[in-house]
């Protein structure tokens, strides 16, 4: 029981991690849109 939820959180961590970077990056885009 406690192995599986033990995966399941860093399943979700790591799925967090990569929407955050992702986020990041279109903000990043977006920022250099206004710029130039």
């Amino acid at each position: 029981m406690f192995f599986n939820i033990n995966i399941l959180s860093l399943m979700l961590g790591f799925f967090l991690l990569i929407f955050y970077q992702q986020y990041l990056h279109k903000q990043e885009i977006g920022i250099l849109l206004v710029e130039h």
